[in-house]
């Protein structure tokens, strides 16, 4: 309740007539404090009021921020690992083929009669 009080404090002057409201006028916006602290429990506590204002408000929005960007690097590395995988993939399916044909060709080839063999001009 006080920080809403002490929000208040930027718009004195706004429906009142003096200071006076305030008690000693001849200390402005300095007694307002004064007396929002007295409010508060002592100016450590109005400051620790104002403090967790703060955060209150601004902490969903670092929540939405931390949100937006955790989801940004978690698909930028889904999108490197399936950019990766498919420049690996092709490679890895060309040797296996090659693989396979190396051992049909030396199969042929350890045959004692070579019969069959493209390769025996």
């Amino acid at each position: 309740m006080v920080v809403g009080w002490v929000i208040d404090i930027g718009n004195y002057g706004v429906g009142h007539d003096s200071w006076e409201e305030y008690g000693m006028s001849n200390l402005g916006k300095y007694q307002v404090l004064v007396e929002a602290a007295k409010k508060a429990g002592g100016p450590d506590s109005l400051i620790k009021n104002i403090g967790d204002g703060a955060v209150a408000k601004a902490a969903p929005g670092i929540f939405l921020k931390g949100v937006g960007v955790t989801t940004l690097l978690i698909g930028l590395g889904i999108t490197g690992y399936k950019i990766a995988r498919d420049k690996l993939r092709d490679p890895i399916a060309r040797g296996t083929e090659a693989e396979a044909e190396l051992r049909a060709a030396l199969a042929e080839s350890a045959r004692p009669d070579g019969a069959g063999s493209e390769h025996d001009e």
